[in-house]
């Protein structure tokens, strides 16, 4: 499985990644692991970095969290991203940036981030190709009051082997080859 990720607005930093630099505007990462080894815990963990607002931000006196943070994008080729979970990380994080904030401003900073969420799940290559080429469009239309901090294609690899031509990509030139 492979989780491909590209970065459009600003640099996301990770304490685990501490030593190297951070991920910055235009930069495309892929993460490749085996099953169960935190891929897809540590995608909600760069989107949540994405749809929330800067802790610095809990002081009041600039403009409310809610309005801030950037949005993010995620393909999700193989339907797998579970939001009850993603829910439940939101929660927690926004719990710990913002300590001082009650129960409704809390619930206002989740709202707030699953709006700056926005997950596609298109069934074949040709979709996905679509999506992508109209992207500008629904960003234009759907979400102008945020830039693209984060677009993720989870995962990539998905739409490889069903699509794939019988006999592999050059079946058509053997075929031919055979014929003369």
């Amino acid at each position: 499985m492979r989780l491909t990720l590209a970065l459009i607005a600003t640099p996301i930093t990770i304490s685990l990644l501490d030593d190297h630099p951070p991920i910055g505007r235009g930069d495309v990462v892929e993460i490749q692991g085996p099953a169960s080894s935190g891929k897809t815990h540590l995608l909600y963990h760069l989107l949540l970095s994405c749809i929330l607002p800067p802790a610095k931000s809990s002081d009041h006196t600039s403009s409310s969290p809610a309005n801030q943070g950037t949005s993010a994008i995620i393909y999700d080729l193989d339907f797998s991203f579970d939001i009850l979970q993603f829910r439940r990380l939101l929660v927690k994080r926004i719990s710990c940036l913002f300590p001082t904030f009650g129960v409704a401003e809390h619930a206002r900073l989740v709202q707030a981030s699953f709006r700056r969420l926005h997950i596609f799940r298109p069934r074949s290559q040709s979709q996905l190709a679509a999506s992508l080429k109209y992207l500008a469009s629904y960003h234009t239309s759907r979400m102008q009051e945020n830039e693209i901090g984060f677009l993720a294609v989870d995962s990539i690899s998905t739409f490889y082997w069903p699509e794939r031509p019988p006999g592999g990509a050059n079946a058509p030139l053997r075929a031919r080859e055979s014929e003369e």
